[in-house]
């Protein structure tokens, strides 16, 4: 199938058949900018990352006093994390505990509420264990100290008591490797692409006649469209010239041009080169028919 703008004319078939065959070269650098993407994510985890991050997370059951109509309604995710960093309950951790600062523990807690409303996470983050941990028993203390002063709440209490674990915050490495996938996979697409509009390969048999129009293309060897061509071309030669037909079949990568061949090919009544598909290209092509034509040897034809 060929579109045709009033140009040369698109061969999909033909296009279709070189990205075939560079496949191999486009999964290659798939798997490349892939591999590529994981490194340079660890390379910038490494650089961005910094110390090692320590956090604990600590559940919180939160009893609401029954005798205030919709006193859940004034506690959420919000305004717990606010709560958690105001002066009230900081004052009662650092109470609790001693070697931080106000400044460590506002950097380094944070609250959540994810689904019930009476379930409090509070969430202890930085970058030096003993710190983190320390301030997190504050915590312990003061959540439910702070409850007992509080009208709307009856008691805190610790639900999940957990224990510190490292935390990685860099887990993107499946992103990285997809986005470098998609970038290897498109450079090499439109790269075989590109290669394709300067690549005068002969992949099929019907370029032979379409790509090199002054080479007649006498069918495939061993076939009986070549015996009956070479027939008809002895019979014509016979009639006019007296050849006997004693063709000497060359590929172009033989056709070496040096003396001993081309008293050989001068000897015979006429050559016939022989096209290797994928391989041969039209420029090869032109350049022996200009070769033969200044040695005045006859050329018959081609095959494949």
């Amino acid at each position: 199938m060929t579109l045709n703008y009033d140009t040369t004319p698109l061969d999909i078939r033909r296009i279709m058949k070189q990205i075939f065959i560079k496949l191999p070269v486009i999964i290659a650098a798939t798997i490349v900018g892939a591999i590529i993407g994981i490194l340079s994510y660890k390379i910038y985890a490494c650089l961005a990352g910094g110390n090692q991050v320590y956090e604990i997370r600590n559940d919180y059951f939160i009893y609401l006093n029954k005798e205030i109509s919709n006193s859940g309604d004034y506690f959420n995710a919000y305004t717990w994390d606010g709560i958690l960093r105001d002066d009230p309950v900081v004052n009662l951790a650092l109470e609790a505990t001693d070697g931080v600062t106000r400044e460590d523990i506002v950097d380094s807690i944070t609250g959540e509420i994810l689904g019930d409303y009476r379930l409090l996470t509070v969430v202890c983050r930085g970058t030096d264990p003993e710190m983190v941990q320390r301030i997190s028993d504050a915590y312990k203390t003061a959540l439910p100290r702070f409850a007992e002063k509080m009208d709307m709440l009856e008691a805190m209490e610790v639900w999940t008591d957990s224990d510190i674990v490292e935390v990685d915050e860099f887990t993107r490495d499946n992103n990285a490797a997809i986005l470098g996938a998609i970038i290897g996979f498109v450079l090499s697409f439109f790269g075989v692409l590109i290669f394709s509009l300067y690549d005068d390969t002969i992949y099929e048999e019907y370029e032979i006649r379409t790509l090199c129009p002054n080479v007649t293309y006498l069918g495939p060897q061993n076939s009986e469209e070549l015996r009956l061509s070479l027939k008809y071309k002895s019979e014509d030669a016979a009639s006019n010239k007296g050849n006997s037909g004693n063709y000497l079949t060359l590929s172009y990568d033989a056709l070496t041009f040096d003396e001993g061949l081309i008293e050989e090919m001068k000897a015979s009544d006429g050559v016939i080169l022989k096209v290797t598909l994928g391989k041969t290209k039209v420029s090869e092509v032109s350049e022996a028919l200009y070769n033969l034509k200044k040695l005045g040897i006859n050329l018959v034809g081609s095959t494949r």
